[in-house]
Protein backbone atom coordinates (compact mmCIF):
# COMPACT_ATOMS: atom_id res chain seq x y z
CA UNK A 1 0.00 0.00 0.00
CA UNK A 2 1.07 3.29 -0.84
CA UNK A 3 1.14 6.34 1.30
CA UNK A 4 0.68 9.96 0.63
CA UNK A 5 2.68 12.45 2.83
CA UNK A 6 3.49 16.24 2.84
CA UNK A 7 6.70 17.36 2.51
CA UNK A 8 7.95 19.71 5.26
CA UNK A 9 11.18 21.79 3.95
CA UNK A 10 12.74 22.29 8.27
CA UNK A 11 15.35 24.44 6.37
CA UNK A 12 12.74 26.38 4.87
CA UNK A 13 10.81 27.34 8.22
CA UNK A 14 8.84 29.46 8.90
CA UNK A 15 6.87 28.90 5.03
CA UNK A 16 3.42 28.46 4.01
CA UNK A 17 2.78 25.86 1.13
CA UNK A 18 -0.41 24.93 -0.65
CA UNK A 19 -1.46 21.26 -0.27
CA UNK A 20 -4.26 19.57 -2.14
CA UNK A 21 -5.63 17.03 -0.34
CA UNK A 22 -8.52 15.20 -1.68
CA UNK A 23 -9.85 18.30 -4.32
CA UNK A 24 -9.25 21.19 -1.78
CA UNK A 25 -6.37 22.82 -1.59
CA UNK A 26 -5.37 23.88 1.99
CA UNK A 27 -2.33 26.45 3.25
CA UNK A 28 -0.26 24.97 5.92
CA UNK A 29 2.26 27.24 7.76
CA UNK A 30 5.03 25.99 9.27
CA UNK A 31 7.17 26.94 12.09
CA UNK A 32 9.44 25.19 15.17
CA UNK A 33 9.98 26.18 18.52
CA UNK A 34 13.61 25.76 18.78
CA UNK A 35 14.22 25.59 22.94
CA UNK A 36 11.26 22.90 23.21
CA UNK A 37 12.55 21.26 19.99
CA UNK A 38 9.01 20.71 18.39
CA UNK A 39 7.36 21.94 15.09
CA UNK A 40 3.31 23.87 14.66
CA UNK A 41 1.49 24.00 11.48
CA UNK A 42 -1.46 26.39 11.08
CA UNK A 43 -3.87 25.60 9.02
CA UNK A 44 -5.76 27.74 5.67
CA UNK A 45 -8.25 27.20 3.77
CA UNK A 46 -9.49 29.62 0.61
CA UNK A 47 -7.67 32.80 2.62
CA UNK A 48 -9.37 32.16 6.22
CA UNK A 49 -7.61 30.83 8.79
CA UNK A 50 -8.94 27.77 10.52
CA UNK A 51 -6.44 26.93 12.89
CA UNK A 52 -3.06 28.34 14.42
CA UNK A 53 -0.09 26.74 16.00
CA UNK A 54 -1.06 23.08 16.62
CA UNK A 55 1.48 21.39 17.58
CA UNK A 56 3.06 18.02 15.09
CA UNK A 57 3.17 15.32 17.90
CA UNK A 58 4.15 11.87 17.03
CA UNK A 59 0.71 9.40 16.15
CA UNK A 60 -1.77 11.89 16.87
CA UNK A 61 -4.18 13.16 13.96
CA UNK A 62 -3.22 16.88 13.18
CA UNK A 63 -6.75 18.77 13.94
CA UNK A 64 -8.64 16.23 15.72
CA UNK A 65 -10.60 18.10 17.93
CA UNK A 66 -12.26 20.01 15.34
CA UNK A 67 -15.93 18.70 14.03
CA UNK A 68 -15.80 20.61 11.02
CA UNK A 69 -15.87 19.90 7.45
CA UNK A 70 -13.83 22.77 6.31
CA UNK A 71 -10.87 20.83 7.62
CA UNK A 72 -9.03 18.31 5.49
CA UNK A 73 -11.78 15.03 5.32
CA UNK A 74 -8.43 12.68 5.86
CA UNK A 75 -6.30 12.31 9.06
CA UNK A 76 -3.25 13.63 8.57
CA UNK A 77 -0.78 11.77 11.44
CA UNK A 78 3.00 11.96 11.84
CA UNK A 79 4.42 8.52 11.43
CA UNK A 80 7.59 6.50 11.57
CA UNK A 81 6.39 3.37 9.22
CA UNK A 82 9.97 1.76 10.75
CA UNK A 83 9.04 2.05 14.51
CA UNK A 84 12.06 3.93 15.28
CA UNK A 85 10.77 7.54 15.99
CA UNK A 86 8.49 8.00 19.20
CA UNK A 87 8.64 12.09 19.06
CA UNK A 88 8.66 14.68 15.97
CA UNK A 89 11.33 16.98 16.21
CA UNK A 90 14.38 18.45 14.38
CA UNK A 91 15.90 14.60 14.04
CA UNK A 92 12.69 13.25 13.08
CA UNK A 93 10.55 15.44 11.29
CA UNK A 94 11.70 14.81 7.62
CA UNK A 95 13.47 11.63 7.97
CA UNK A 96 12.28 9.23 9.79
CA UNK A 97 9.04 11.02 10.66
CA UNK A 98 6.57 11.95 8.06
CA UNK A 99 3.18 13.61 8.12
CA UNK A 100 1.51 10.83 6.12
CA UNK A 101 -2.39 11.50 5.00
CA UNK A 102 -4.51 8.75 6.10
CA UNK A 103 -7.89 8.77 3.66
CA UNK A 104 -10.63 6.52 4.97
CA UNK A 105 -10.65 3.99 2.14
CA UNK A 106 -6.74 3.67 3.15
CA UNK A 107 -8.24 2.68 6.67
CA UNK A 108 -10.68 -0.10 4.96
Amino acid sequence: MKLDYIPVDKNSIPYHADIRIKGDTFTFGFNYNREGDYFTVDLYKNGTTLAIGEKISYGRTLWHQYADDRFPLCGVIPFDPAGEADRVGWDELGESVLLYIFYKETLQ
